[in-house]
């Protein structure tokens, strides 16, 4: 069962599928909404797993254009390189006559609960969700993306408008709960394109992005109902930003990692905290 709400993908032919770009998987102003990046980058994962037949591995995109609410958006696959346990696969999405987002993918045979799981990043401390600060994005958050997911805030600023102390280190922790209740591969995926939310935290100043691409990789699905985000920001040049996240279970176990690149907006103000 995936999450229908961050990514409504649908089977219109074989090797086909039709992502309808409404509200609630877009992004931007009232009136001027486009494709959320990571219910693109889910869109791909939902692609990947129902050609494959497998669970995603890995996955990534590169957004060639904004793609507009009220448009749909037609994916097709090609395996790449098919082996006996994993596969890969290139992924397209087009809006019409014009490519939009430009994926690829890697897929494995699905192991059994009991096989052996290491892991060596330590989820940080946070406070608990419910003694954290919720998160509401803008005025209009209930109608876009921001209306499918709870979002706490454990550490630093997160969002354009966040008026929380930005942290020393650049390091954000945000707690995360799809409203679904389906914390799955997609939904990992929209969790993890949350990093342009904090460049404001790094730059001191009002500011989010514009994504240039996307990746993420799929450790495990657990059942939890919050999943913690470690989002930091790791470099800017020219006002192209690039950063990572890792994604935990509320018991601590690594679920996803990710990293993203993209074009930073800057709406700086005088009495911006600092």
């Amino acid at each position: 069962m995936s999450s229908r709400l961050l990514c409504p993908l649908e089977t219109v032919s074989d090797g086909r599928w039709l992502l309808h770009i409404a509200d609630s998987c877009s992004t931007g102003v009232a009136g001027h909404r486009y494709l959320f990046g990571g219910s693109g980058l889910a869109a791909i994962i939902g692609v990947l797993e129902a050609a494959s037949g497998m669970v995603a591995l890995r996955a990534e995109v590169q957004f060639l254009a904004p793609v507009p609410v009220g448009t749909n958006v037609v994916f097709t696959a090609s395996v790449v390189g098919a082996g006996r346990r994993i596969s890969h696969y290139r992924i397209e999405g087009w809006h019409g006559e014009q490519m939009v987002l430009a994926g690829s993918g890697s897929a494995g045979q699905s192991n059994p609960p009991s096989a052996s799981r290491l892991q060596w990043r330590k989820m940080p401390c946070a406070s608990p969700p419910e003694h954290c600060a919720r998160v509401i994005a803008h005025h209009h958050a209930e109608e876009d993306i921001h209306g499918n997911l709870d979002i706490c805030v454990a550490k630093g600023r997160f969002g354009i408008f966040s008026r929380e102390l930005a942290s020393a280190d650049g390091q954000v922790l945000a707690w995360l709960r799809p409203r679904d209740g389906i914390a799955d591969h997609q939904a990992l995926a929209v969790m993890a394109d949350f990093v342009p939310s904090t460049i404001g935290n790094a730059l001191g100043v009002r500011a989010g992005g514009n994504n240039l691409d996307n990746q993420v990789r799929l450790l495990q699905c657990l059942e939890t109902e919050w999943v913690l985000g470690e989002y930091s920001i790791d470099g800017l040049a020219d006002d192209i930003a690039y950063g990572h996240v890792h994604l935990f279970a509320q018991d601590g176990r690594l679920m996803a990692t990710g990293s993203q690149t993209f074009k930073v907006r800057r709406i700086a103000r005088q009495n911006d905290l600092k």
